[in-house]
């Protein structure tokens, strides 16, 4: 190792592994957090049972099977110490030393001279020239794949992410939070983006709305056919939302993020904003907010069923059904009721809506069938 690191420089490595022929058993790899749940097992006498995976000292159990290496033991060990090694030696050293370099040049820009003098020569100089247009994606990384898309498809090239915004990320990724908070500001103030990320740091105040309202509102989500690539920048928004927030936080009063999940489902009739709805259904439903709660089951069941996927439709139904039907407690003297000359069983809803619920259930169920 020291010879290959003498030879070709302290950042590379040598990573020796056997790779026997044939390939060991199978070991079972904890699949990343947050992760879907295992499958049910199945009671079906067709599905013929799968063999039993050795279990790997250190590890959890998998039931589901789905994550596994072929590797010895000795070649997993070898990977995790160069994995070790590239992030503690290399990787993050490399990101600390960017974001010191970064953050220079940033507070250099920050300074009152600096921007005094800018604005003087704006307003008084001769005209500078255009600025080149700014990068506007949540994250650099994660939207490499739509540049090359986009790039591919002749529909113009996106220019890289500016200084301000990877120091941003670098220093969100190293846990400097309190630099990532003003990096982040300062480019929302610019216009450059930032509004996405900064629920993610903050803590909870009804400045989270804002800054979720003005990441969505650059998108076209309120029309009939949103653009693709807004569909999908608004889902990657939500999903991050809902995973980084802690589940009290997101729900409670000053941030009330279920609602932030119907703005990033827009008017969109494709099967993700309709999870989104369905989602926020959840959460509402977790708040008690029933009545608001089935609107929106009843929402994502419409727009669902235009894309043909009838059982998760029906299952949605249900849901709208059951939350409408559960109607709130009134404890409520018996003068009261005697006074406007009601029984106090008596019970007023939204006809109409339980209505249109059962009508598109019955049909649904008729159609596939399923009419015991």
């Amino acid at each position: 190792f020291n010879a290959v690191k003498k030879q070709y420089g302290l950042h590379s490595y040598l990573l020796p592994l056997s790779l026997p022929t044939p390939p060991p058993p199978p070991v079972p790899v904890p699949a990343l957090i947050p992760r879907l749940p295992p499958p049910p097992p199945s009671q079906e006498p067709r599905n013929l049972p799968l063999p039993p995976i050795p279990q790997t000292p250190g590890f959890p159990p998998d039931s589901s099977g789905l994550h596994t290496i072929r590797l010895t033991e000795k070649d997993i060990q070898q990977t995790a110490r160069f994995t070790r090694e590239f992030l503690v030696m290399s990787l993050l050293p490399w990101m600390e030393k960017c974001v010191l370099d970064w953050n220079e040049a940033f507070t250099s820009t920050r300074r009152l001279p600096s921007r005094l003098f800018s604005s003087t020569r704006r307003l008084f100089g001769s005209p500078s020239p255009s600025p080149s247009p700014s990068h506007n994606m949540s994250s650099s990384l994660s939207s490499l794949p739509l540049k090359a898309a986009m790039n591919a498809s002749g529909q113009g090239s996106v220019s890289p992410p500016s200084q301000q915004r990877r120091l941003a990320e670098f220093a969100t990724i190293l846990g400097d939070l309190k630099l990532a908070v003003t990096v982040w500001e300062a480019l929302r103030k610019d216009g450059k983006g930032g509004s996405d990320m900064l629920p993610l740091l903050l803590s909870p105040s009804p400045t989270l709305s804002l800054h979720a309202s003005n990441a969505l509102s650059g998108m076209q989500l309120e029309v009939s056919e949103p653009l693709p690539h807004e569909q999908l920048t608004a889902l990657k928004y939500a999903v991050r939302w809902e995973a980084g927030i802690n589940t009290s936080d997101f729900l409670k009063y000053p941030v009330e993020g279920e609602r932030w999940l119907v703005w990033a489902a827009g008017n969109s009739e494709e099967p993700p904003a309709a999870l989104l709805l369905a989602r926020a259904a959840l959460l509402s439903s977790q708040k008690q907010s029933k009545r608001r709660a089935a609107l929106w089951y009843l929402s994502a069941a419409n727009r669902l069923e235009k894309c043909g996927i009838k059982p998760l439709t029906m299952f949605f139904l249900r849901r709208a059904h059951e939350l409408y039907n559960d109607r709130p407690q009134k404890s409520l003297s018996p003068s009261f009721w005697e006074s406007e000359g009601q029984p106090p069983l008596e019970t007023y809803g939204i006809d109409a809506i339980m209505s249109n619920i059962e009508h598109s259930l019955g049909r649904l169920l008729y159609t596939t069938g399923d009419v015991a």
